[in-house]
C-alpha cells in the first residue's frame, strides 16, 4: 500500500510540472506578441521618416531609402515572428495534450489501488504504462521539434536586429549633414528607432532565456520519466 501511495505522489508532481511547462510555453507567445508590437512601431517610424523626407525635399532621398530599409526589415521580422508564434502554439498544444493525459494516469492509479488480486490488474498497469510513455513521447517531440525550431527563429531575429542597427548607424551618419530644420524632423525619428531597438533586443533576450529554461526543464523531465520507466520495468 505504501508503494502505491508513492506512485500517486510522483504522478501528481509530474502533472503539476507539465502544467507549469504548458504555462511557461504559453508565456513565450506573450513575449513574441510584445516583439510584434515593437515591430509595428518600427513600421510607423519608417512611415514617418518617409513622409518627412518628402516634405523637406528631394535632397533627403537617403532618408527615404533608409525608411524603406526599416520597413523591409520590419516585414521580415513580422514574418519571422509569425513563424515563432506558430511554433509556440504547436508546443503549447502538445504540452496541453500531455497534461490532459496525466489526468488519465490518476484514474489508472486509483483503479490499481482497488484491484489487488484482480486478473485484469496487469492489463490496467500495461495501459497505464502506454499512456505514460505517450506523455513522454509528446514532451520529447515538443523539445526536439517545436522548441528547437523556436531557437532557430531566435537566431534569425538576432540577425534581423543587427541589420536594423546598421540602418540606425547610417541614419546617424546622415544626420551629421542636416540643416537645423531637418534635424528637428529627423533626429526624433532616429532616437525613436534607437530606443525601439534597445527595447526589441531586451525583449528578445528575455524570450531566448525563457525558451532555454523551457527546453532544459523539458529535457530534465524526459530524463526523469525515462528513469521512472526503467524502475517500473
Amino acid at each position: 500500500m505504501k508503494r502505491r501511495q508513492n506512485n500517486r505522489h510522483i504522478s501528481g508532481m509530474q502533472q503539476n510540472q507539465i502544467l507549469d511547462y504548458f504555462v511557461d510555453c504559453h508565456r513565450l507567445r506573450d513575449r513574441a506578441n510584445r516583439l510584434r508590437r515593437q515591430v509595428d512601431l518600427f513600421r510607423e517610424m519608417a512611415m514617418n521618416s518617409s513622409i518627412s523626407s518628402g516634405q523637406i525635399g528631394s535632397d533627403l532621398r537617403l532618408f527615404s531609402e533608409l525608411a524603406r530599409q526599416i520597413n523591409s526589415n520590419s516585414e521580415q521580422m513580422d514574418e519571422t515572428l509569425a513563424e515563432l508564434l506558430m511554433q509556440t502554439t504547436l508546443a503549447t498544444n502538445k504540452l496541453l495534450r500531455a497534461f490532459s493525459k496525466t489526468l488519465m494516469l490518476e484514474k489508472f492509479d486509483l483503479a490499481l489501488s482497488y484491484m489487488d488480486q484482480n486478473p485484469n490488474k496487469d492489463l490496467v498497469r500495461e495501459a497505464r504504462g502506454n499512456v505514460s510513455n505517450n506523455i513522454l513521447q509528446t514532451m520529447v517531440s515538443a523539445e526536439y521539434t517545436e522548441i528547437r525550431a523556436i531557437q532557430h527563429v531566435h537566431h534569425r531575429l538576432v540577425h534581423l536586429s543587427k541589420r536594423m542597427w546598421v540602418t540606425v548607424v547610417n541614419l546617424r551618419m546622415a544626420g551629421r549633414n542636416l540643416r537645423p530644420d531637418e534635424e528637428t524632423q529627423f533626429l526624433p525619428i532616429i532616437e525613436a528607432i534607437h530606443k525601439g531597438l534597445e527595447t526589441f533586443d531586451a525583449e528578445l533576450a528575455d524570450l531566448i532565456s525563457a525558451t532555454n529554461l523551457v527546453k532544459v526543464a523539458l529535457h530534465g523531465q524526459e530524463f526523469s520519466g525515462q528513469q521512472e520507466a526503467l524502475h517500473a520495468a
